[in-house]
């Protein structure tokens, strides 16, 4: 299982739910853990989800993921 950890500087509670619904539809994502204070958002996911399918709905809702510890990109 794959995981990757970013944020999403601008997200509020409303955002959070959101972001967790839609990302929890993907066939493939296991788990998605919302962490308001630091606006950190961290996705486990398995075959078939990838990365990109993750990034591609985030982007279609808006969302930017922010690396501020160098993760994927």
């Amino acid at each position: 299982m794959d995981s990757e950890t970013f944020q999403i500087l601008t997200m509020n509670e409303k955002d959070a739910k959101l972001i967790e619904t839609e990302l929890t539809q993907i066939g493939g994502v296991r788990n998605v853990h919302m962490h308001l204070p630091t606006h950190s958002v961290t996705v486990e996911w398995a075959s078939p989800a990838t990365w990109e399918m993750i990034q591609k709905r985030l982007m279609e809702l808006h969302f930017t993921p922010d690396y501020p510890n160098g993760g994927i990109q």
